[in-house]
């Protein structure tokens, strides 16, 4: 016995791992395989004539040719084979038979006056099927018969192409943009215009995926009708031509409807404006997993050569006064211009790849700052992208990594740079800097955007308040922020402020570039090989300006705990508690890098498997004979 269209599509949603289960007079309620599904908002019934009828009651309109594809099944796979259509019997056995009726059945009214027929045609330009437009609004699809005429519907064995398929091929071929439109009259406009205008047969939710099979490594512009329809059936699209195409570059009509009525009002296809479209997401995970044979090893592109390199994200750290935004905008510099940034040895300089910038910088403002300062370096500006901020009527809201990053992504997605600098983290961010259950899904995001769109992620931080053990860990916050970068520069400078220096705490891309001095007198200028050590920059901080945040605060409290020797864990947590600061406890701690020992019994039989705080860079043999010591004067 052959399954059922509602068994084959229940069994394609249990073998993606969602949830399906059995509701009253054999219908199924699922979650969606379009959307996330939390509710299971499919549904899944059985029509009188056998077919599977599904509906997604979500509302975020997710179609019926979405979800079909989602399942890879094809349309005619919701309804019974030929020759096993299921027949209604719902009068019992003994009820006699209805006799036809001897009224003469109606005429169909006719559907309107043809006002044209769209060739849909082959690669070779053969004719496969029709779409016709009656007046005042209708449309039939039609394939022509081997004798001659017309047969009212298209055959299964008839491929379904896109309309105008040969402009596409050749638009592809030739690298041109392909403009995938909502309808026939649509992109026979954009024809008009001299660009490549497609769509495909039925509206926007007859969206089939050997659709998408046939724009493979084209530049798409996805334009969808302003309207919810329209936007729902763009990202569904989308979602797909990803997967395939070279570029998708979703658009709407400035005005009007769709993009015949943006052209007929005057504007130009160079006035579409772009579509943020949130993401469609993928209901089952698919791995990456695959052999190293046969991959290429690549060599790295830097930015700045030996320092930022191209494709990954790059953290620079360095104290309030060591010149952070001098050496930003020196390199934005170097990459607007196409011109050298210094190696290390003052006489060996190396060209930097020519592009745009784009530099998300809250803290300066244009005017009185950047614009000087960037004028001051000599960088282009025609090829530097500022912004700082999401505005709406009167109202403006700071730009930050965890709640607008679709938006920083559309702007590079528009501008394609070379670099994008985020001046700094701390303003930027959104999240708390301590967390690295918050940090981490911002700087996977960053590294994926880096490696997406092959440029460097410059990311400006500053320091811890106290020396770490290790000099990678003097940059401030969860150890995610320099786990993720592949190169981590920290600059600081002497006692005196006479000296500066960029060093290299990190790099697993190639060897760490040498130490570089450098001024800030008159603009970032490197100086040449220099003596200066880290160790010598990391014992001299600014001193603090302002109001300190809760964190300082906590850190402040905590260092002056520690002052007198190391303290048992509980005490000092209860005394933070005590002073409101309870929550900023592990931050402090790793501000300041302060680590836990843990007692034995054997040292101290009267605190057994107790956790002490030691002073930071304390060594843990000395802290815990000095606690042991200072616990048997009290008499434990």
């Amino acid at each position: 016995m052959s399954t059922s269209p509602v068994d084959l599509v229940v069994s394609q949603l249990k073998t993606r791992g969602l949830k399906v289960t059995q509701a009253k007079g054999g219908k199924y309620e699922a979650q969606c395989p379009v959307h996330e599904d939390h509710k299971s908002s499919l549904s899944i019934s059985e029509g009188d004539d056998g077919r599977a009828l599904v509906h997604c009651h979500a509302l975020s309109g997710c179609t019926f040719d979405s979800i079909i594809s989602a399942l890879e099944l094809q349309p005619s796979d919701l309804f019974v084979k030929t020759g096993e259509r299921k027949v209604a019997s719902s009068f019992p056995a003994s009820q006699p038979k209805r006799e036809p009726s001897s009224r003469t059945p109606k005429k169909k009214k006719p559907i309107g006056k043809v006002v044209k027929a769209y060739d849909y045609v082959d690669g070779d330009g053969k004719l496969l099927y029709q779409a016709v437009r009656y007046a005042p609004k209708g449309f039939r699809r039609r394939s022509p018969k081997t004798g001659g005429g017309w047969s009212w519907r298209v055959p299964d064995g008839i491929p379904r192409v896109l309309y105008r398929l040969p402009e596409v091929i050749d638009a592809i071929a030739s690298g041109q943009l392909v403009f995938l439109c909502e309808g026939e009259k649509d992109a026979d406009a954009v024809a008009a215009t001299g660009a490549c205008g497609t769509t495909w047969i039925g509206g926007a939710d007859q969206w089939l995926p050997e659709y998408a099979t046939q724009l493979t490594g084209a530049a798409v512009v996805n334009l969808g009708d302003n309207d919810e329809p329209g936007q729902v059936s763009m990202r569904c699209r989308e979602l797909a031509l990803t997967k395939v195409a070279k570029i998708v570059d979703c658009r709407r009509a400035v005005v009007g409807k769709d993009v015949f009525d943006h052209l007929e009002t005057g504007h130009d296809l160079a006035d579409l404006v772009p579509v943020e479209t949130p993401p469609v997401k993928e209901t089952k995970w698919r791995t990456n997993a695959r052999t190293l044979e046969g991959v290429e090893p690549l060599d790295v592109e830097w930015i700045w050569p030996g320092r930022v390199p191209r494709g990954m994200v790059t953290v620079l750290s360095g104290p309030k006064g060591s010149g952070k935004g001098q050496i930003v905008v020196d390199v934005i510099r170097a990459v607007t211009t196409g011109s050298t940034m210094p190696f290390g040895d003052g006489t060996h300089w190396k060209r930097v790849p020519e592009g745009r910038c784009v530099y998300l910088n809250a803290e300066d403002p244009r005017e009185y700052t950047l614009v000087p300062r960037l004028n001051a370096a000599g960088a282009d500006l025609s090829r530097l992208i500022h912004f700082s901020s999401l505005e709406r009527n009167d109202e403006r809201i700071t730009v930050t990594l965890a709640d607008h990053f679709a938006e920083i992504e559309a702007v590079v997605r528009e501008h394609h740079p070379v670099l994008l600098a985020i001046d700094t983290l701390r303003t930027h961010a959104g999240a708390d800097l301590n967390s690295n259950s918050e940090m981490a899904p911002i700087m996977g995001r960053l590294a994926l955007l880096a490696e997406r769109y092959n440029l460097a992620v410059l990311v400006v931080h500053h320091p811890t308040k106290v020396p770490h053990a290790r000099a990678s860990s003097d940059v401030s916050g969860a150890g995610v922020i320099t786990s993720t970068p592949r190169s981590v520069l920290q600059v600081g400078f002497d006692a005196n402020k006479t000296r500066r220096a960029i060093f290299h705490s990190d790099c697993n891309v190639a060897p760490e570039a040498p130490p570089l001095g450098y001024s800030v007198s008159q603009g970032f200028q490197g100086t040449g090989p220099t003596d200066l050590t880290i160790d010598e920059t990391r014992r001299h901080s600014p001193p603090r300006t302002g109001r300190p945040s809760k964190t300082e605060e906590a850190a402040d409290r905590l260092e002056s705990l520690l002052s007198g020797g190391p303290r048992l864990v509980n005490q000092v947590r209860t005394d933070m508690e005590a002073a409101g600061l309870a929550n900023q406890f592990k931050g402090a701690r790793r501000e300041l890098g302060v680590s836990s020992i843990r007692l034995t019994k054997a040292e101290s039989p009267t605190c057994a498997a107790c956790h002490i705080l030691t002073r930071p860079n304390q060594a843990k043999d000395d802290a815990r004979a000095e606690f042991v010591k200072r616990l048997g004067a009290t008499g434990g």
